[in-house]
């Protein structure tokens, strides 16, 4: 495949963050509930146990999932490629995102907390490992002042700050790629 020579890729790799708001009704949520009292098993054990599942009539949990979202984790496994024609312009790890020892910050970035809203009654959330994102971007010259870091936050369960998007210019980039194996899965139900 032959790319754009103005093309610039963007290069997400590290820990990553994929994770689905999800929705049972009242009833099937009680029914559930007592189900889990029954067998003495946390919601983790339950939602991804496709017995349980059936005799509710799901064929897997993803069929309780509305929205689906991801992130690269702001820890010490970041590291972000900025390349133009295979050349590297710019390696960016953990400390220099952070920049929290400079007067004025390498990076534009822009912070939002995600809310659990009423109708959630779980969060489900996977970790993964690798390429997370990988952005394309057609310009002759980066300007870096004009890409922007869109960092988010759980409201509840977990603390790790993450990379949900990136903008350039005001528009949001959209990823071409990921290529990760997930490590890890957590379920938390959230409190109304």
């Amino acid at each position: 495949m032959k790319r754009n020579s103005s093309e610039i890729i963007i290069n997400f790799f590290g820990t990553g963050i994929r994770f689905w708001k999800s929705t049972i009704s009242k009833e099937v949520l009680e029914k559930m509930n007592v189900q889990k009292l029954k067998l003495n098993k946390s919601w983790r054990e339950l939602l991804f146990d496709l017995h349980f599942l059936d005799y509710f009539g799901y064929q897997h949990w993803s069929e309780l999932s509305t929205t689906e979202s991801t992130g690269l984790i702001l820890n010490q496994n970041l590291s972000i490629e900025i390349k133009k024609k295979g050349r590297i312009l710019e390696k960016i790890n953990l400390d220099r995102f952070n920049d929290s020892q400079l007067l004025y910050p390498l990076y534009q970035k822009k912070e939002s907390v995600i809310e659990h809203f009423d109708s959630e009654q779980f969060l489900i959330i996977q970790l993964e490992k690798g390429l997370i994102q990988k952005y394309a971007l057609n310009t002759e010259k980066l300007n870096m002042d004009k890409l922007e870091f869109q960092i988010g936050s759980f409201a509840k369960a977990i603390e790790e700050k993450f990379i949900t998007s990136i903008t350039y210019e005001n528009s949001t980039l959209r990823s071409i790629q990921n290529d990760s194996m997930a490590t890890e899965f957590y379920v938390f139900q959230i409190d109304k």
